[in-house]
């Protein structure tokens, strides 16, 4: 089997990511450096680098934490081996951080390979949500970066997140309400974290944890339902689109689909139908 390389660029609110992808690679890499954090996770094999004067080898699973800066090589085992990696600027480093703590910290990382299953598998979704299709809402995709990028640089770094303290159900129910009275506008995470008075990822934390779902499904749950409303009237599906929160008619018809089971254009047949046979109905 061929060795593949493949790139892709993902911009989202929070920062850009530059991504790579490699199956079945054999070829060494030589020792360099990047102006980026680069995040590794191992998809198969080892990979053996050289980083910070010594040896080490990740295996399958594992993930790689490489600083700005920091000279390295790769790729140096006999076997063929695998990894999804996300580069990320410093400045967008930054910025994920502060998403988490306001304060500005300084970003460490003790070793260079973690190993953590869960969140290995969470940076595999973020790496192939954002090599696929673009990501259509802001809320989304700040959520998904700032999620797995923060537990990261909390759980494995130097990062300290901000604490649970009195008033979170408080906070909570803001957050609801700010979404509630803007469901039919754009909006980013940035602005409902602010109405709440949380930090994004404590915000991201605390309503998952109080309301069972994240910002963003709350967000597209009362999108749908206003959707589901203006469907019963003749607006187009696009204008319904826009009308109820969405980019355009493909990001409803994907999130509608995925709720409810059906497109915007087959619920709105279903529901002509059925009140077509409540007016016959009602005329007898």
């Amino acid at each position: 089997m061929s060795s593949e390389f493949r790139t892709n660029y993902a911009a989202t609110p929070i920062a850009p990511f530059s991504l790579l992808e490699l199956e079945n690679w054999l070829e060494p890499f030589p020792r360099h450096w990047h102006d980026e954090w680069g995040i590794a996770v191992i998809e198969a094999g080892v990979n053996r680098f050289w980083l910070r004067g010594g040896w080490y080898e990740a295996p399958q699973g594992s993930i790689i934490v490489v600083p700005p800066g920091e000279i390295h090589d790769g790729g140096l085992g006999s076997e063929p081996w695998a990894e999804r990696m996300a580069y990320v600027p410093a400045e967008a480093m930054d910025a994920i951080a502060r998403a988490c703590n306001r304060e500005m910290q300084p970003l460490v990382f003790a070793q260079p390979i973690i190993d953590d299953a869960p969140l290995a598998a969470d940076l595999r979704v973020l790496h192939r949500r954002l090599a696929g299709a673009p990501l259509s809402d802001s809320v989304e995709a700040s959520e998904l970066a700032i999620r797995v990028i923060g537990t990261l640089l909390h759980r494995h770094g130097s990062l300290r997140v901000e604490q649970p303290r009195r008033g979170e159900a408080a906070a909570v129910e803001r957050a609801r309400q700010f979404m509630r009275a803007r469901r039919s506008v754009r909006i980013d995470l940035e602005a409902i974290a602010a109405a709440a008075g949380l930090s994004q990822y404590h915000l991201i934390r605390e309503f998952n944890k109080r309301v069972g779902v994240t910002p963003h499904a709350y967000l597209t749950q009362l999108r749908v339902n206003l959707a589901q409303q203006l469907l019963r009237s003749t607006d187009t599906i696009a204008d319904v689109a826009l009308a109820s929160g969405f980019a355009d008619q493909a990001h409803l018809t994907r999130q509608f689909r995925r709720t409810l089971g059906v497109t915007p254009g087959a619920y709105r047949k279903a529901h002509a139908t059925t009140h077509k046979r409540r007016a016959v109905s009602v005329g007898r």
